[in-house]
């Protein structure tokens, strides 16, 4: 039902307390939901995608193996018009990766979010 919401509803704070709410009471539904959209996720509003990157930090605790697919994610969403967004997501790839290419982007998005 929650996911037909998601699905179907136009406005985007209506959506994200839906996608929060499938995410608090559902987790397993949540990742499922994001993945199966995950070539859509830049397209959301900037309140789902906030709370799209708050369940990929959660998930991504609780299992580290999990990471490669969500990073792919967190990069897609560093070209998104929000700075709170793009923000959000340079911090979220630095608590997850020591790769040098994640922290080599997030390093460029704090650069250029302090010259924009």
């Amino acid at each position: 039902m929650i996911e037909k919401v998601l699905s179907t509803e136009a406005d985007q704070s209506a959506k994200r307390n839906a996608f929060l709410m499938l995410f608090t009471c559902a987790q397993d539904r949540a990742v499922n939901y994001l993945l199966t959209h995950v070539d859509r996720v830049s397209e959301w509003g900037e309140l789902l995608q906030m709370v799209v990157l708050e369940l990929i930090r959660k998930v991504c605790r609780a299992n580290k193996g999990e990471k490669g697919k969500y990073i792919k994610i967190i990069i897609s969403l560093l070209s998104v018009p929000s700075v709170a967004v793009i923000y959000e997501c340079a911090g979220t790839l630095v608590s997850l990766s020591f790769a040098p290419t994640a922290i080599k982007a997030a390093a460029n998005t704090y650069c250029q979010l302090l010259l924009s």
